[in-house]
């Protein structure tokens, strides 16, 4: 298995996370679970850094084809939740890649402003890729393929 910590931590993040999600005493961020949440699977909660690649998606937006540092708040066997720095809009797909080499296609379900540099997505798995697809380098360095 590939161990990409080191470079997607390398990566731009400009994730601004609010104040009060922070703990004094740690600085770890806090989030606390919404009563209005309905999910079909059930999510584990963590935060753990992953790297995102725009899939060019929508035709009017010209996202740009580099890498970008998110948070992964959430996850479950069909989805995740991420905190991005810029709004995504429902049907955007994007590469995800995590520390482990796992990588995935997901489509936005969701998107909710917390500040101007805080966005929290909501996505589907929709595939894995292709060898031929998956990337040959993140954050400036070399990514071999993750091991089943």
């Amino acid at each position: 298995m590939s161990s990409l910590e080191d470079p997607i931590a390398s990566l731009p993040c400009e994730v601004e996370l609010p104040p009060e999600w922070r703990h004094p005493s740690d600085d770890s961020v806090l989030f606390t679970r919404r009563p209005e949440d309905h999910r079909r699977f059930s999510r584990r909660g963590l935060l753990a850094l992953a790297a995102l690649q725009y899939r060019q998606t929508l035709p009017v937006l010209g996202r740009p084809n580099r890498w970008h540092r998110i948070y992964v708040v959430n996850l479950s066997r069909g989805g995740l939740a991420i905190l991005h720095s810029e709004q995504l809009f429902p049907r955007e797909r994007m590469h995800i890649l995590f520390p482990g080499g796992e990588d995935h296609i997901v489509e936005v379900a969701r998107c909710r402003r917390i500040n101007d540099r805080c966005f929290e997505i909501g996505a589907r798995f929709v595939a894995g890729l292709a060898v031929s697809q998956q990337p040959s380098e993140v954050g400036g360095q070399p990514v071999s393929p993750a091991q089943p």
